[in-house]
């Protein structure tokens, strides 16, 4: 999968391989926000660190940082997925 998101320096763009399970659906949800209610498949840009990285939704959740939850080193969160 490639995605890509414009900044105010220009285009960053970010590859990343998801996989999806049967019956599982991948909704593309935009950059993560601290205010927006976010389901299971639903799939985030993270700006971290100064670095641009993809998440996936893996449990309902609202103001759980991706990259804060999964410490920047882990993959998997309770909450996120998280490609490093």
């Amino acid at each position: 999968m490639q995605v890509e998101f414009v900044d105010d320096a220009g285009i960053v763009r970010l590859v990343g391989t998801l996989t999806r399970g049967v019956g599982s659906q991948l909704v593309w949800a935009g950059v993560w926000d601290n205010t927006t209610s976010y389901t299971p498949g639903d799939v985030v840009i993270v700006l971290a660190g100064g670095n641009y990285y993809l998440a996936v939704c893996v449990a309902a959740n609202v103001n759980i940082d991706p990259f804060t939850e999964t410490g920047g080193t882990a993959k998997l969160g309770t909450h996120w997925y998280v490609e490093y």
